[in-house]
């Protein structure tokens, strides 16, 4: 076992171990963290992919695991090779989200955006917004997919300005088998993302130690899919590329070209392509993006350990000494670095600074894939605060920069073609120098690979430019935003205040509708009981005349709160599919005893339509419609029914009856408006009937149209989308026989209500009609009466708010479990809200509401227990 330093919030560690789980097991035993918000590991592919997924799994089972294979690992002792490195990151100072990213030969920019923001938004659970100040990028990915270029422009432009570095997965330089470790497994042709947000002060670093000379070569000939270049110069590629490096061409190996590499200019910064191999043919395979016509130079090296002393003291100078330094470090640096003997100094820099990391098969730095790079991000010791870091520096609102060497001088040496004449060279050296000088300026930005690398660059310094800009917009727009802010927060209090007094409006409505409909309930209970027995003909107007009343007080209550409701928006819209012809058979045995009591003949045409919509909504509409027909018909028909409407189904009443006048039809959805000088109505509303069909109809984006003739007669209807799944649905009720003679005889009819005046009423009524009644105000008395009476009930009828936390559904449960689910139900309201009916949803319930109509009652009764036909 490795020692490494105790560091609150990071742990690091590497294990020598041959044995695949002996080296899980000590790496384990180093980097662990109760509460480990990340752990990264590096490993190398000898330990056996097979062994070494099952090892990782098994021992960090439960704990946010990533990593990749590599060629060759960076330690806390340095340099080492076949070995398994890693560190943890603990919640107290971090929170990581990971994604996997699969299918790379495809990923498109909106890939790109969809994921970076699927993972912006979890981060953003669990941690406060996402800045380059507090969170950065972590991408590995597959280094032999060949699609780093494609990934990190589509993930950039979706990260904004919040920095991003990673690194390529590797295999020791096999180039067969590059794996990303998530999710416990490992996956191929795979990228996996990671967002980190810390407290600490960090910086997104790459830095290199390579720059162009002016040595240059021309690509006249690549594979661009493929990373292959056939020609230099219109020679082939490998012949060439050897005698800018002064070797045979058959002595170009991977260490020789790590030595010389070529490299790009734009935006005059050098960039390196780095050469991964000679092949067969003779051809160059690059491991970046690369295009014909591109211009390449040759490439010189500076002292790679000065580069990286700069480095370090850039770091320490912007956030302190580093507590831990994640780095990707190509592994072309590394065998220039064994070449050149410098493993114990880079080691003992790398140790020095705290540096776990991996040689990659390229990096990634913000939106570039580039090579010969030492890329990574550096955590500070001390929590930084968001002042501190805006004030530290150019480049600090990016949070990352670029540390390069400086240019090297001019050189009179120029490209050299075997001419014969020496005139003939120089003049040609010149045309060629000049060519290649004005394509440097003009190279055509196209939507290849390598177009992609270069916009990337442009793009990125464009950037900076305008996030200068607009810091100093910023200062200039901080006042103005300053009193908007103080307008939005009076505007935000008015608006509090208007919603709060709408809402003390909706609940005192509600309060009083339901206070007062308790007692006119009441009233028209025992109404009803009257008008049953036998009274004289001036008593049976005054009766009839009081039902008016009553009926008239309970529909503006009614309606009153619907309104109320629907301006509001307290009305939850639940739409669904359901097939119709249920819905309007329960609106046609409704009314048609109210329509026959009238002399009024009630039709209904049956439908097989689905519909999808707010199915108790429009139940509210057609009522409207049908209590209108029934209102203003004075004998005559009045015809339910459906019809076609192109994308959806036109549901229609048509009646017989006095009509409205042309000019009046748009006056009718007015609230509290009733046409004059019309005919005498059965009752008189309270003109708010249509006024919330208006309304809902809105709400639930339908249309509704009237037509009509004076004294002829009126047709409403409504249009209604077709379903597209009916299944689930309750089916169509049973049409049984209206006919009520005999129906309620002899029946025994439970009664639950905690007002003491509705179950006498109640108890009156039901007796009139026959029934034998048992009442009470809870279920235990209901069922000792029961006892006594030694008869199975037959029908129950339960208030749904019983005081206590009492309600009419558990009353109605209660019975059905003692006596079958069979047994019918009917559950009473003064209320009319989505709680009632999700509680109801499903469930052989029968919903009345308040005040309760003899009439309606007695329908609804002969109807539920009714004999099937």
């Amino acid at each position: 076992m490795t020692a490494t330093r105790e560091l609150t919030g990071v742990r690091r560690g590497v294990s020598r171990a041959e044995n695949t789980d002996d080296a899980v097991e000590e790496l384990f035993a180093q980097i662990f963290q109760p509460n480990a918000s990340l752990a990264v590991v590096f490993c190398s592919p000898r330990h056996g992919t097979a062994a070494l997924e099952r090892a990782l799994r098994e021992r960090f089972a439960g704990i946010h695991l990533i990593g990749c294979t590599s060629a060759g690992e960076i330690t806390p002792e340095g340099y080492l090779d076949g070995v398994v490195t890693g560190f943890s990151l603990s919640a107290d100072e971090f929170v990581a989200v990971s994604r996997r990213i699969d299918n790379l030969e495809s990923f498109s920019l909106m890939d790109g955006y969809s994921a970076t923001q699927s993972l912006l938004w979890k981060l953003e659970k669990a941690a406060p917004a996402a800045t380059a100040q507090n969170t950065f990028a972590l991408l590995l990915i597959d280094g032999l997919s060949m699609s780093e270029e494609r990934v990190v422009s589509a993930i950039g432009p979706a990260l904004g300005d919040i920095p991003l570095c990673g690194g390529s997965a590797a295999d020791d330089l096999l180039f067969k088998e590059t794996l990303l470790f998530h999710d416990g497994g490992f996956h191929r042709r795979s990228a996996v993302l990671t967002l980190v947000h810390t407290r600490l002060p960090f910086r997104v670093f790459t830095t290199q130690h390579f720059v162009g000379t002016d040595r240059r070569v021309v690509v006249t000939g690549a594979d661009s899919a493929r990373r292959v270049v056939t020609e230099l110069n219109g020679r082939p590629a490998a012949q060439e590329y050897a005698r800018y490096l002064g070797i045979p061409a058959r002595k170009l190996d991977i260490a020789s070209m790590a030595r010389g590499p070529l490299a790009v200019k734009v935006g005059g910064a050098s960039y390196t392509r780095g050469v991964e191999m000679v092949n067969d043919d003779g051809s160059l395979t690059f491991a970046c993006a690369i295009d014909q016509g591109v211009i390449l130079n040759i490439a010189q090296g500076t002292d790679l350990v000065a580069n990286l002393v700069d480095l370090f003291a850039t770091l320490e100078d912007q956030i302190g000494k580093p507590r831990l330094i994640a780095a990707f470090d190509c592994a072309h640096r590394k065998l220039e670095v064994a070449e050149k003997g410098l493993w114990d100094p880079v080691s003992r820099l790398f140790a020095a600074n705290g540096v776990i990391g991996f040689c990659s098969f390229g990096e990634q730095f913000n939106a570039m894939h580039i090579n010969h790079s030492f890329t990574g991000v550096a955590f500070g010791a001390e929590r930084q605060s968001l002042s501190s870091v805006l004030s530290s520096g150019p480049g600090s609102p990016w949070n990352s920069f670029a540390l390069q060497p400086p240019p090297l001088p001019a050189s009179d040496e120029a490209n050299e073609y075997p001419l014969g004449d020496a005139i003939e060279v120089d003049n040609a050296n010149k045309m060629v120098r000049v060519l290649m000088e004005r394509l440097e300026r003009n190279i055509d930005l196209r939507g290849d690979t390598y177009s992609l690398f270069q916009n990337a660059i442009i793009m990125e310094d464009i950037i900076r430019k305008r996030t200068t800009e607009l810091t100093i917009l910023n200062k200039h727009l901080t006042r103005e935003l300053a009193r908007r802010r103080e307008m939005e927060e009076a505007l935000r209090i008015a608006k509090h205040q208007a919603e709060q007094a709408n809402h003390s409006k909706s609940r005192f409505l509600a309060a009083i509708s339901h206070d007062l409909q308790q007692p006119l309930n009441a009233a028209r209970l025992f109404l009803g009981t009257i008008a049953e027995n036998e009274t004289s003909e001036e008593n049976a107007m005054l009766v009839e005349r009081i039902e008016e009343s009553l009926k008239t007080a309970d529909d503006l209550l009614g309606a009153l709160l619907d309104i109320s409701r629907l301006d509001a928006g307290a009305m939850p819209v639940e739409r669904s599919t359901f097939p119709l012809d249920g819905l309007l058979t329960q609106l046609a045995a409704e009314y048609m005893p109210q329509a026959a009591a009238c002399g009024i003949e009630l039709r209904y045409v049956p439908t097989s339509r689905t519909v999808c919509t707010d199915r108790r909504l429009l139940q509210r509409v057609l009522r409207n419609f049908l209590s209108n027909a029934v209102r203003y018909t004075a004998e005559g028909t009045i015809l339910l029914g459906c019809r076609h409407g192109g994308d959806g189904l036109w549901i229609e009443v048509w009646d017989t009856g006095v009509g409205i006048p042309e000019d009046k039809l748009s006056e009718i959805f007015q609230e509290f408006h009733q046409l004059r000088n019309l005919p005498a109505a059965r009752g008189r509303g309270a003109g708010l009937g249509l006024a919330i069909v208006d309304r809902i109809a809105r709400m639930l984006g339908l249309t509704v149209e009237v037509k009509s003739r004076l004294g002829k007669g009126s047709a409403f209807r409504i249009l209604v989308p077709y379903g597209t799944t009916p299944g689930g649905e309750e089916p169509a009720d049973d049409p049984r026989p209206k006919d009520d003679q005999g129906v309620l005889d002899g029946k025994v009819i439970i009664v639950v209500d905690d007002d003491p005046d509705i179950l006498d009423a109640m108890g009156v009524l039901l007796a009139t009609w026959g029934c034998t009644t048992v009442l009470g105000t809870d279920t235990a008395e209901v069922l000792e009466k029961l006892a006594v009476l030694e008869r199975r009930p037959d029908l129950v009828m339960a208030d749904y708010h019983l005081g206590d936390d009492l309600y009419g559904t558990a009353v109605i449960d209660t019975f059905q479990a003692a006596y079958g689910e069979d047994l019918k139900s009917i559950l009473i309201t003064s209320y009319y809200d989505a709680p009632i009916f999700d509680r109801v949803e499903g469930r052989p319930f029968r919903v009345m509401r308040k005040p309760v109509k003899p009439a309606q009652l007695r329908s609804m009764m002969t109807y539920l227990l009714s004999p099937p036909p």
